[in-house]
Order: C-alpha cells, then structure tokens, then sequence
C-alpha cells in the first residue's frame, strides 16, 4: 500500500495538485518510514512550495536511502548549486529576492529581469 499512495502523490504532484500529493506522500510515509519514492516526492513538493529547508531535509533522508539513484542526482542538481572553481572565481549569494522564491533563482539560477 505504500507504494501506490507513493505512486498517487508523485502522480498529483505532476498534476501540479500539491495538496493532494501532500496528502497521499505523507499516507505512505506514515506505512512505511523508509518509503524512498515519499522521501523524493516530499522534496519535489517542498522544491515547488519553495521551501528549500524541507526539501534539504526530505533529500538528505532519500540520499541515505538510495545514494546512486537517479533520482537523488536529480534533486542533488537541483539543491546544491554548482561552485566555480579556480582561480579569481567567486560564489555569488544569491540575494533576498531569490532566497525567498527559492525555485527561481537558488534552484533553477535564473532571476526575472528587475529582481536583481
């Protein structure tokens, strides 16, 4: 049963009904807490609600689940921005505006013009 509530509220999430997905990601967490399809789809939820902190702690989980799945490099792409390196190379901060609408510029690096 919890892979079906998984598959359901990774299915609403693609369907872009959060609360739903909500529901039934959290039903099949609650029978099985090692649900790795949960864990991933709490993160992708948390990533479309912009709260970056869950979806940081729903990765983490899902990463000591399944640390060479696919699904984890997909989320690790989208939390962990890339550093430059070299040298006279310097990491950016993103600024207020990205920080609180995470899934603009902090996760997908873009910004609307006038943001910055």
């Amino acid at each position: 049963m919890p892979k079906v509530s998984a598959m359901l509220g990774r299915a609403y999430l693609g369907l872009n009904r959060l609360e739903p997905a909500e529901v039934e990601l959290r039903r099949a967490l609650a029978l099985d807490d090692e649900s790795f399809a949960a864990m991933v789809g709490l993160a992708d939820l948390a990533l479309q609600q912009g709260d970056l902190s869950a979806a940081r702690e729903h990765f983490t989980t899902a990463e000591k689940l399944a640390h060479d799945h696919p699904d984890v490099a997909r989320l690790r792409e989208r939390l962990v921005p890339s550093r430059p390196s070299g040298p006279g190379s310097a990491v950016e901060r993103p600024h207020t505006k990205c920080e609180r609408v995470a899934t603009r510029c902090v996760v997908a690096r873009r910004c609307r013009p006038g943001e910055r």
